[in-house]
């Protein structure tokens, strides 16, 4: 039914009939639902903000940006009006992952420079890259100024076009859950790692959250996309917990100047990986580090080559010790890191004997000690499993013991007389 409009001039004689309050009813109901005023794949403008856009480039509608501040108006009437009403915000470039989590979409074109509206809860028609796949948006980490589809998200797929690259989406359902696989150690609670989608696929690098540092890397696991970040799940019993990593070791090398030597593998407790990731085996090296030079009389097994297995003493050398892993502590998370952790750092060790039971034996040594000051190259008897007489951890046998050999029969040690002692044949 059509209505005749009032003519200027004419008596204000409006009958309102039936026919007339229903059509009016019906046209407020739809004003109010929106069908007067937006189209379908619109976005919803319930909550805008009006931003300025200095992200360096144009950005289209659908596009993202970061909202970063507020532009504060002159008086404070005008703020509380602008915070109620309609806050004017500085949108910046959006950056993958650092700023994800104050996105707004724009509304319609917003030029460089330029105001215009941008909302945070859209439905309705955004921009995706044309190369992703699933049933959620994620921001695009090549291209962050964009969507990207994914298997999770911070918004629901509703149609899309595999031309254009426009999605209808639903920003009030949300999809956080990701996989992830460690790049490196974790140190100081964060990791990097490979960001995967619940198919297995990689879509980005990120810096994963943690409670406890005992990852390594090539582990894996799920996580949680919270704003800027992403967190890992962990177990509630092990938050804070899990053994720290740690191996028994035989040493390979003496320390050097630094308090670095090479070791072999004896056994481990907790998660003992190669530099590479892989899980040790029995007889494989590690590097261990003494910094402090706590144990600097240890020996090598490489030392002892010239007497191991000669006596069954004597099995094979080098001293045995634990080594815990250490991950570099920072006093400010801007420090540069420290390309010695993590490390193996030893905290126990065995170290070579000081003190020998020997014997003196004109007979077969003919270098009695004449009581001089500093006699030097006297050779003195010993009984292996006689000779040690110091207590732990110094028990490991040096290596300037002599084994027999030609016509001499018996262990020796060369040994200098600083204090002047005179010995008779057969004195200890």
């Amino acid at each position: 039914m059509t209505f005749k409009k009032p003519i200027a001039g004419e008596p204000a004689n409006l009958i309102l009939s039936e026919s007339f309050q229903s059509a009016l009813v019906d046209v407020v109901n739809a004003h109010q639902r929106g069908e007067l005023t937006r189209k379908e794949t619109e976005i919803r403008k319930d909550h805008v903000v009006t931003v300025k856009n200095e992200s360096g480039a144009d950005v289209k509608s659908g596009e993202l940006l970061a909202i970063e501040q507020d532009v504060t108006p002159p008086a404070y009437a005008d703020t509380v009006q602008s915070f109620v009403q309609n806050p004017l915000v500085i949108g910046n470039a959006v950056t993958w992952h650092s700023n994800i989590g104050y996105v707004a979409v724009a509304t319609q074109p917003i030029l460089q420079d330029m105001l215009g509206p941008c909302s945070f809860r859209p439905f309705g028609q955004v921009q995706a890259d044309l190369g992703g796949a699933g049933d959620w948006l994620m921001v695009n980490p090549t291209n962050p100024q964009q969507f990207k589809r994914s298997t999770g998200g911070i918004a629901r797929v509703i149609a899309f076009d595999a031309t254009t690259g426009k999605c209808v989406a639903d920003f009030m359902e949300q999809q956080p859950l990701w996989r992830f696989v460690l790049l490196d150690d974790v140190q100081n609670l964060l990791g990097v790692a490979n960001l995967l989608d619940l198919a297995g696929n990689v879509y980005a690098t990120v810096t994963v959250r943690f409670t406890n540092s005992t990852k390594v890397a090539g582990e894996g696991g799920f996580c949680l996309h919270t704003g800027n970040h992403f967190d890992a799940i962990e177990a509630a019993a092990t938050v804070g917990q899990g053994p720290t990593p740690r191996f028994r070791f035989r040493l390979k090398t003496d320390f050097d100047d630094t308090g670095q030597a090479d070791a072999y593998v004896l056994d481990v407790f907790g998660n003992v990986t190669l530099p590479d990731g892989s899980p040790v085996q029995l007889g494989d090296i590690l590097t261990v580090h003494d910094p402090r030079k706590c144990f600097a009389h240890a020996i090598g097994a490489d030392s002892l080559a010239l007497i191991q297995g000669i006596d069954p003493f004597f099995p094979a050398g080098g001293s045995i010790g634990y080594a815990v892993k250490t991950n570099q502590l920072k006093a400010n998370p801007s420090d540069p890191d420290d390309d010695q952790y993590p490390r193996w750092e030893v905290e126990q060790c065995t170290q070579v004997i000081n003190r020998l039971r020997v014997m003196i034996d004109r007979g077969q040594t003919g270098e009695m000690p004449t009581g001089e000051l500093n006699e030097t190259e006297k050779r003195l008897v010993l009984t292996p499993d006689e000779a040690v007489v110091s207590q732990w951890p110094y028990v490991d046998y040096p290596p300037e013991l002599l084994p027999p050999e030609g016509s001499r029969t018996y262990w020796a040690i060369e040994a200098t007389n600083r204090t002047g002692l005179a010995r008779v044949t057969g004195g200890r």
